[in-house]
């Protein structure tokens, strides 16, 4: 119950929590982008409950343009949904989202974090204004020289909106990122008992991989 306020008394920053589900062979997805579901019910349950103890969920852009998901927590008596935050360092987010307050419509507070140098121009700024318009804060953050968004930077500006600990549910790219910085204090894995393979990426799985999770090998936990 105290790893918030612990962590933010330590470091002045949020508690960062990364969750990730993925295959045996650590695949989050097949090569044709199917992710839905490698894991089980029972996971997804244990997800929404760790969702819930958690002040605000980030995600990437990525993530929102692939599942246009609300990121609520679901299934849960009581549950509260956590504020989400997207990274979205050019201020990509479609008015059409459906965690934007206009569609969710559920009084939970929504930041799309930009770069403030990809947003300087006219044209960025007006992405920024529409966002705005829809009931979001947009925070114009520090970038590094790829023009993503500083994370250290995100972190401490959260934690002006009450932030004391954070879900990343972000996929490959916004892993890396927290890990390379530091800022990582929990994993929560959820790993799936199948093979999905390919080689988009090394492995100890590699060849054609399996073009849907349905036609994955999949085995079961027979204990120790």
């Amino acid at each position: 119950l105290n790893r918030g306020f612990l962590t933010w008394a330590r470091t002045g920053r949020p508690h960062v929590v990364l969750k990730a589900g993925a295959s045996l062979d650590g695949k989050i997805a097949t090569a044709s982008g199917e992710s839905q579901w490698i894991t089980s019910a029972a996971a997804r349950h244990d997800a929404m409950q760790q969702r819930a103890l958690c002040d605000a969920i980030v995600v990437g852009i990525g993530t929102v343009l692939a599942d246009d998901s609300k990121l609520t927590v679901r299934g849960v008596p009581n549950g509260r949904s956590p504020i989400r935050v997207v990274l979205d360092s050019h201020a990509r987010t479609p008015l059409t989202a459906a965690l934007l307050p206009a569609q969710a419509r559920d009084g939970v507070a929504v930041i799309i974090a930009t770069s403030a140098r990809a947003t300087a121009d006219g044209a960025g700024q007006r992405r920024a204004a529409r966002l705005m318009a829809t009931g979001a804060h947009v925070l114009r953050l520090p970038c590094d020289a790829a023009q993503q968004v500083d994370l250290q930077a995100l972190l401490m500006a959260l934690t002006d909106f009450g932030v004391l600990a954070l879900l990343v549910e972000g996929g490959g790219i916004v892993h890396a990122g927290f890990l390379a910085a530091d800022l990582v204090d929990d994993i929560l894995l959820y790993q799936a008992p199948l093979i999905i393979g390919g080689d988009a990426a090394p492995g100890w799985v590699r060849g054609a991989g399996a073009a849907q999770l349905a036609t994955a090998p999949r085995f079961e936990y027979v204990g120790a």
